[in-house]
C-alpha cells in the first residue's frame, strides 16, 4: 500500500538523520500470499525503488533485496545471507526458523549475466505469478537497465 510513497517516506526519513535504508522486495508467502489481488509487481515496486536511489542516493545509502541485481540502478544488494543473519522469525511464525538462502529462481538469460552473485527473483513469485510471465517482465527489466552494469 505505501509503494507509491516512497518517495516521501524515504525523505522522512532522510529528514531524520537516517543515513542507511533498505528496501525488501515483499518475498510471496504468509499474508503476501493471500493477498495476491493487491500484491506489487516487481515492474512497480522496481521503478519505485529506482526513482528513489536515484533521488536520495547522495543523501543516504540506499540497500535492497528480493530485485534481481540487474533491474536496479544500485550496486548495494544486502541480503541476510551477506548480513550474516542464518536464523530469522517471520511475523506469522511463532519460533525462529533457519533462512532458506536458495529460495530464488533464475532464467535462461541469466547465465549470461555480468553480475555473478545476483541470488535470482524469489521462486515463490515465480511460481505465482508464472514462469514466463515472470521471465518476460524480469527480462525487459534487465534491458531497460543494461546501461547501469556495461562495464562490469
Amino acid at each position: 500500500y505505501n509503494c507509491d510513497r516512497l518517495i516521501e517516506i524515504t525523505d522522512f526519513l532522510v529528514k531524520l538523520g537516517v543515513q542507511r535504508i533498505k528496501f525488501n522486495f515483499l518475498e510471496f508467502v504468509g499474508r503476501a500470499k493471500q493477498n495476491k489481488e493487491i500484491f506489487l509487481t516487481l515492474t512497480s515496486a522496481t521503478k519505485e525503488l529506482n526513482h528513489v536511489i536515484e533521488k536520495f542516493s547522495t543523501r543516504a545509502s540506499i540497500f535492497f533485496d528480493g530485485f534481481p541485481l540487474c533491474a536496479v540502478r544500485s550496486k548495494n544488494f544486502l541480503d541476510l545471507k551477506r548480513m550474516g543473519i542464518n536464523y530469522i522469525s517471520d511475523s506469522f511464525k511463532e519460533n525462529f526458523n533457519m533462512v532458506d538462502h536458495s529460495n530464488r529462481s533464475k532464467f535462461d538469460f541469466c547465465s549470461d549475466c555480468k553480475i555473478d552473485s545476483c541470488p535470482g527473483i524469489y521462486g515463490a513469485y515465480v511460481q505465482a505469478f508464472g514462469y514466463d510471465k515472470v521471465r518476460a517482465e524480469i527480462k525487459k527489466l534487465k534491458e531497460d537497465n543494461h546501461y547501469f552494469y556495461k562495464d562490469n
